[in-house]
């Protein structure tokens, strides 16, 4: 799998995501920023034509894109993070080519 569950419980911690490129998914959000990971799941493997556009403090990989296939993944908890309603906005304007 792509993918691997971590070891351990259920758990929620503060991370700093650090943005990889200039992702739409993260415009507005700076070069850093903290936000919630409540499992210990983690990406093994990128999959193919996949860009990491975020990893945190840990070198754990924290989100990928395909801008070609508009497909975007965050493994941090978006609804967690104090300003929530920036990547939301930044999702909707992917969706609708703006």
């Amino acid at each position: 799998p792509l993918w691997s569950r971590g070891l351990g419980d259920v758990y929620k911690r503060q991370v700093v995501i650090y943005t990889k490129n200039k992702s739409k998914l993260f415009k507005k959000m700076g070069k850093e920023f903290i936000a919630y990971q409540s499992h210990k799941d983690k990406v093994r493997d990128v999959p193919p034509k996949f860009q990491i556009i975020a990893k945190s403090s840990n070198g754990i990989v924290q989100g990928i894109e395909n801008i070609k296939l508009k497909r975007y993944g965050c493994q941090f908890h978006p609804e967690g993070y104090e300003k929530t309603n920036i990547i939301i906005s930044n999702f909707i304007d992917i969706c609708f080519n703006r």
